[in-house]
């Protein structure tokens, strides 16, 4: 007669072989073929980003090698130590084309090749920039002294003109200067205070001196012979007073002009002259 649990035994012993041969086997790995052996092992640095990316060790010193546990290892020793990994890695990389880049996380701390290039072109165009906008400031400031100095001589060459031509008739002199040779004066006053009107457009003064160039006791009025002719000298007298009192302001201002011209951060008058000079 046969035991109570032999029976029991012998069932369990059936559904456990029949278990066996019902449970899903896990598939063992591929070896890869000879090409993809050989586009690995021609795409080392590929390779290794693709077991890195796999999780099948981590970045090495050296971008050929790949560190697993603590060893760095080279390809070759990597495929003889753990060929299972090689195989997937090199499947996964040749699945995944020849133009493909596996990025690491090493890859994402490596530095922008067009970095470099585009700060060095940025720095050389500030730079053009900054010497360009340094080099016309500078060019401005000569310019703007120059105009004021060649004002400046062109106001004392008309004074003195002016002053001299009027003490002729009042004296009666005979090396007086000639009306050619205010006329001459004046246009190159004219042309200098014309000069500082454009560099200067907002600025009324320019436009007012040179109106009260051409303007009685001045301009054409000064040079008229018959007008200083027909005066007696008493007569005489009065209209040069009034022609000395006349250039003394015109030249103080278009001196400031000069002065302002030169630095234009400052608006401090020239020292007054007096406006009706000895006549004797």
């Amino acid at each position: 007669m046969a035991r109570p649990g032999s029976s029991r035994c012998r069932a369990l012993s059936a559904v456990a072989v029949f278990g066996f041969f019902l449970a899903p086997i896990a598939p063992l790995p591929t070896p890869v073929d000879d090409g993809s052996l050989v586009f690995c092992l021609d795409h080392q640095t590929d390779l290794i980003r693709a077991a890195i990316a796999l999780d099948r060790g981590t970045p090495a010193e050296r971008p050929d090698q790949i560190r697993v546990g603590s060893q760095d290892l080279r390809v070759a020793e990597w495929r003889r130590s753990y060929p299972a990994d090689f195989d997937r890695s090199c499947a996964a990389l040749r699945a995944a084309g020849p133009a493909d880049k596996v990025q690491t996380p090493a890859d994402s701390t490596r530095p922008n090749p067009w970095f470099a290039p585009v700060t060095t072109l940025t720095a050389t165009v500030v730079g053009a920039l900054l010497t360009f906008l340094v080099t016309r400031s500078r060019d401005q400031v000569a310019q703007r002294r120059q105009e004021a100095n060649e004002l400046h001589s062109a106001v004392q060459a008309f004074e003195s003109v002016v002053h001299r031509y009027a003490h002729g008739w009042l004296k009666e002199a005979t090396d007086a200067p000639s009306a050619p040779q205010v006329i001459e004066r004046t246009v190159d006053l004219q042309t200098k205070l014309r000069r500082v009107h454009l560099a200067r457009p907002d600025w009324p003064e320019p436009t007012e001196v040179l109106a009260r160039l051409d303007k009685e006791p001045l301009g054409r009025y000064l040079i008229d012979t018959e007008a200083w002719a027909a005066l007696d000298p008493k007569r005489r007298v009065e209209r040069g007073t009034r022609i000395f009192g006349s250039l003394a302001n015109l030249t103080r201002d278009a001196d400031h002009i000069a002065y302002r011209h030169d630095h234009p951060r400052h608006n401090k008058q020239p020292e007054q002259r007096p406006a009706t000079p000895e006549i004797g």
